[in-house]
């Protein structure tokens, strides 16, 4: 009798243990586990989180830079005649912009873009006036302030060679003929540099022109 309840103890112990589940090693390594799953789970989450903060962001610098970037390549890609000094580039071409809508005409205009200085202060503008017989106009050129802050405006090209009769550079037909009396030698790709007035860089790029000769 004795034998039999000791037999009945043991089963009634370890169907005991069975309904209680898991034993403490194995809780401490299932927390453990745990654990280190959610450390990675939010590791990945905050640079997801971060990566969609610097997308979405409405930084004005970063802005600025690409107003400026995307102004510079649509100029230099239509110009006809390009040439540079101290702290300046001159454009010529079918890059007539509209003073009130900003909208480009693909005109004819010449275009510099020059460091002026006020005081302390400098900024780069671009200075625009129209050709429309071939020669500038006489009238008031247009002053647009492009980036303020900026201190020097550097520009180097690589050797090129004369622009043939195809092309075209997206001109319209009517406007093409004015420019194309004089084939104009211009480079095939510019890079331009912008510092600001700590010596900073703003924009590093080099522009190369995309032919239509459509």
């Amino acid at each position: 009798m004795i034998a039999f309840t000791s037999r009945r103890v043991v089963r009634q112990s370890y169907a005991d243990r069975q309904r209680h589940g898991f034993t403490l090693m194995e809780l401490i390594v299932a927390l453990v586990l745990g654990a280190i799953l959610l450390i990675i789970l939010v590791g990945v989450l905050r640079r997801s989180f971060a990566e969609i903060r610097v997308a979405t962001s409405d930084d004005p610098a970063s802005h600025r830079y690409s107003l400026l970037l995307e102004q510079l390549r649509r100029d230099v890609s239509n110009a006809r005649r390009i040439d540079s000094g101290s702290n300046r580039l001159g454009l010529e071409g079918f890059i007539h912009r509209d003073p009130e809508t900003l909208i480009a005409t693909q005109r004819p205009a010449r275009v510099i873009y020059e460091i002026r200085r006020n005081g302390a202060q400098s900024s780069l503008v671009r200075i625009q006036v129209e050709i429309p017989n071939g020669s500038p106009v006489s009238t008031q050129p247009w002053i647009e302030l492009v980036y303020a802050g900026a201190g020097t405006l550097l520009v180097s090209s690589n050797q090129v060679g004369v622009l043939t009769e195809s092309d075209r550079l997206g001109s319209r037909p009517e406007d093409r003929i004015q420019l194309e009396q004089t084939r104009y030698a211009i480079p095939s790709a510019l890079q331009i540099i912008i510092l600001d007035q700590p010596g900073r860089i703003i924009l590093d790029h080099t522009f190369s022109r995309q032919r239509d000769s459509s």
